[in-house]
């Protein structure tokens, strides 16, 4: 498989070049470090950790060479947190792109501690985790928007997540949730805190 992703924790993602859905595995400490783009013959066993398939106690391990990273499947959030058995594979769900490069689009983040964006606009009901990869240059501020985060989907003890390789901001939009809405100055009632605002535009200045 080609390696897509490298994660905090020598766990190592592979998936073959079709990025077709189920095609995805996470590699936990193989022989040596896997570098993305790469394509790899691993040999081993697989283990079934928090609700993911891993390959694990790799007993062989070749370097093909370097090739081209396969295609992020774009996908909502709704499919990627969706952790029903389809015994029948009848429906899209998160187990159809365990251990796969996805791409998901137009995101606000909701809550920034545990890292959780929504899909899709205006409504954004449907929530995900990002998780995973500490390696990033952002960090979650409530109401941003995102315009994609590209990652590995995956899953832990919490339930189904992406662990992102990419994130791209949507400066423009960020910020969406109120931010006066959220917070109270000078004891001020929240209904009053655009009165607050106005105070500190208003007031004169003085010479020091």
């Amino acid at each position: 498989g080609v390696c897509t992703a490298t994660i905090p924790g020598a766990v190592f993602d592979l998936q073959d070049g079709s990025g077709a859905m189920r095609c995805g595995l996470a590699q936990y400490a193989p022989l040596a470090s896997l570098v993305p783009g790469h394509q790899y013959l691993v040999a081993g066993s697989v283990y079934e950790f928090e609700g993911e398939t891993e390959g694990v106690d790799n007993a062989y391990l070749r370097d093909e060479g370097a090739v081209t990273l396969p295609d992020a499947s774009v996908q909502t959030a709704a499919v990627l947190a969706d952790a029903t058995c389809d015994r029948y594979q009848s429906v899209l769900t998160a187990e159809d792109y365990e251990g796969v490069r996805v791409r998901l689009e137009d995101l606000l983040v909701i809550d920034n501690a545990a890292f959780r964006v929504a899909q899709p606009p205006p409504a954004f009901q449907d929530t995900l985790r990002i998780t995973g990869n500490a390696n990033l240059d952002y960090e979650p501020t409530k109401g941003d928007r995102l315009s994609e985060v590209t990652g590995i989907a995956g899953s832990d003890h919490d339930g189904p997540k992406v662990a992102p390789v990419a994130i791209a901001r949507a400066p423009d939009l960020q910020h969406d949730i109120p931010r006066l809405a959220q917070e109270t100055h000078l004891d001020c009632a929240p209904t009053a805190a655009a009165s607050c605002l106005g105070y500190f535009q208003s007031r004169p200045t003085y010479p020091d």
